[in-house]
């Protein structure tokens, strides 16, 4: 993944996995925990949980410009996974919990 510091790095495996700060993995890991898990973007009523998808497709929070679930199918999504995280840094990272 070319020349990425350690951060990004991490968020690219965190964004590509599904595996990392959210409410999804607060709601499955640590459900007594009694930490938020609900997005507070106002997307839907009830909110919804803030999860892999929610974040990367649809929460309001986040810029994605024409990015859209079809375009993991591609052959190399990577470039437009990174340019979603370059233009959101805060997204899958500890700093962006509900």
């Amino acid at each position: 993944m070319g020349n990425l510091s350690i951060t990004s790095y991490a968020r690219t495996v965190r964004a590509i996995t599904g595996h990392g700060p959210s409410g999804a993995y607060r709601a499955r890991f640590r459900p007594k925990a009694g930490e938020p898990t609900l997005c507070t973007c106002g997307f839907s009523d009830p909110p919804p949980l803030q999860s892999h998808y929610h974040i990367t497709f649809e929460c309001p929070a986040y810029y994605r410009g024409a990015f859209a679930p079809a375009h993991l199918l591609e052959l190399d999504p990577f470039p437009l996974i990174r340019a979603f995280l370059q233009v959101n840094p805060t997204a899958f990272t500890f700093d962006d919990l509900p």
